[in-house]
C-alpha cells in the first residue's frame, strides 16, 4: 500500500469504537437497499460510485445504511480501526481500478466528498 493510503487514513481519522468487534463474514449486504440509498442521496451521476462506497463500508463494518448520510464524516463512523481503513482504501482502489494520491486523499473527510472525488477519477 502506498503513502496515499496512509494519508487517506490520517485524513479520515477513522477510529474503532470501544468494545466493538467486527466480523466481516457476518455482514449481510442488501444490494437493493444500497441501490435505493444511493439513488435517494445522490444524483444519477454519482449513484454507481455511491453504491461502491456504501457496499464497501457496510461489508467491512456492518454499519447500518440508516446511519450513513452524504455528510457523514469518516471520523464519526466509530467502527473502524487503522487496519479497516487500509482495507477500505485498498478495496476502493481495486474495485474502481485507480489509486488515490496523497495530496488528494488527505482532503477527503465525508462520504459525499469521497463519492464526488471518485466519480471524477473514473
Amino acid at each position: 500500500m502506498e503513502i496515499a493510503a496512509i494519508s487517506f487514513i490520517i485524513g479520515l481519522s477513522l477510529v474503532l469504537a470501544m468494545g466493538k468487534s467486527i466480523n466481516l463474514n457476518n455482514h449481510h449486504i442488501d444490494k437493493q437497499a444500497i441501490t435505493e440509498w444511493s439513488h435517494y442521496h445522490f444524483s444519477e451521476t454519482y449513484v454507481f460510485i455511491a453504491e461502491v462506497v456504501a457496499t464497501v463500508l457496510v461489508s467491512q463494518t456492518g454499519i447500518s445504511l440508516k446511519e450513513l448520510k452524504p455528510n457523514t464524516q469518516f471520523a464519526n463512523i466509530n467502527v473502524y480501526d487503522d487496519f479497516d481503513a487500509v482495507a477500505f482504501v485498498q478495496k476502493l482502489e481495486s474495485r474502481l481500478n485507480l489509486s488515490i494520491p496523497d495530496e488528494e486523499a488527505s482532503k477527503i473527510y465525508s462520504i459525499a466528498e469521497l463519492v464526488t472525488y471518485l466519480s471524477h477519477k473514473v
